[in-house]
């Protein structure tokens, strides 16, 4: 139950990032940085539906790992650069905590 809460808190923060509300574009870096989060996320998504292999679930947690990264890259650069208005800051570490904690829950499962 409770994983199902995080997940879920999880999805409304990621679309919320991904749409980026709130989030001023004004540097070529975070775009580069967003695209980057966004291609993963998707390999994610298409690695965890495709099969429930060692390679491809090997290969599904790297990809998770890079979205954290591009994500708390992301987040440093905007907050650098004063582009995150207070809601869209604490969407992002909503949205980092909740990553974290499914990661260390899968990885508790396998």
């Amino acid at each position: 139950m409770f994983n199902n809460i995080v997940v879920f808190i999880n999805f409304l923060s990621f679309v919320f990032i991904l749409v980026g509300v709130d989030i001023k574009y004004n540097d070529n870096r975070i775009k580069i940085v967003h695209v980057t989060f966004f291609i993963s996320f998707i390999l994610v998504m298409l690695t965890s539906l495709i099969s429930h292999n060692s390679i491809a679930y090997s290969l599904s947690q790297i990809l998770e790992i890079l979205c954290i990264i591009c994500i708390l890259l992301l987040f440093y650069i905007l907050k650098k650069t004063n582009s995150l208005s207070n809601r869209a800051n604490v969407v992002f570490i909503i949205f980092i905590v909740t990553q974290v904690i499914i990661i260390i829950n899968q990885l508790f499962i396998r």
